[in-house]
């Protein structure tokens, strides 16, 4: 058994019975596992959307007959990809600006990504390296163990190039998502000075009252700029009560 359909011309097509369904079983193959699948059924599943009602087997097929592997197929040019039978300039344009995505995805996950665990110094270098070459504002939570190891980076953005505004509901998020012992924030003036203004101040203590109340570390923030980095625990304002605290008992001692 199969059913029929009409064709572009509306003359009627019977579509064997063996493709009936055969979405909905690759769909739960990949389910149960990515180890499931084999070469041509991912390349099937990736085509779904592209043909939503046409059998891509076929069309699977024929792509890794021609060019041998999933990794020539996306890396193929336009013109030899339209050239296969079903592929027309507008599928082969699909395939291929996924193949330029999954390069772009491949670069840059073998970028330098973030210290593993936090040192003063070698985060100093990393911030000047990596805030260095953006153009608009953004502030980036990193988050800590109890062993001061970095193991993730939230980065919050808006659609003002030159400001982005802290909502506290964002850090608590964080807190309550990914519990860490420890946080570091980081945000670039990208056309100023690392100078803090009164709203970053504010914003500031307003982030380190929360971890505190959360029993959490707020290590310190940082804003990177053209002219250099400022540190706002190094240059003491942010724990400042205590730090004065701590001059006043040594003054009168």
């Amino acid at each position: 058994m199969g059913y029929t359909t009409l064709s572009k011309k509306g003359e009627k097509t019977n579509i064997p019975a063996v493709h009936t369904g055969h979405r909905k079983r690759i769909l739960k193959k990949l389910q149960a596992g990515e180890e499931m699948l084999c070469e041509h059924e991912f390349l099937e599943v990736f085509l779904f959307n592209a043909l939503p009602r046409r059998n891509t087997n076929d069309l699977a097929h024929r792509l890794l007959c021609e060019f041998g592997d999933l990794k020539a197929v996306f890396h193929a040019p336009i013109e030899r990809l339209s050239m296969v039978e079903g592929i027309g300039v507008n599928i082969a344009e699909y395939i291929r600006v996924t193949g330029i995505l999954l390069d772009k995805m491949s670069a840059e996950m073998k970028k330098e990504s973030y210290p593993v665990k936090f040192n003063l110094g070698e985060f100093a270098s990393f911030i000047n390296r990596e805030y260095a070459v953006l153009g608009c504002e953004v502030l980036d939570v990193y988050v800590l163990d109890a062993f001061g190891k970095i193991y993730g980076r939230k980065r919050f953005t808006s659609d003002r190039e030159a400001r982005v505004e802290v909502q506290l509901s964002w850090l608590m998020e964080i807190v309550v998502g990914l519990s860490p012992m420890g946080v570091l924030l980081v945000h670039n003036h990208p056309y100023g000075e690392a100078r803090p203004s009164e709203a970053d101040t504010a914003t500031t203590e307003e982030c380190r009252q929360l971890c505190e109340k959360n029993g959490i570390l707020f290590c310190d923030h940082f804003i990177f700029a053209p002219t250099g980095i400022y540190s706002y625990n190094l240059n003491r304002t942010l724990f400042a009560h205590e730090y004065q605290q701590e001059q006043s008992g040594a003054d009168n001692a």
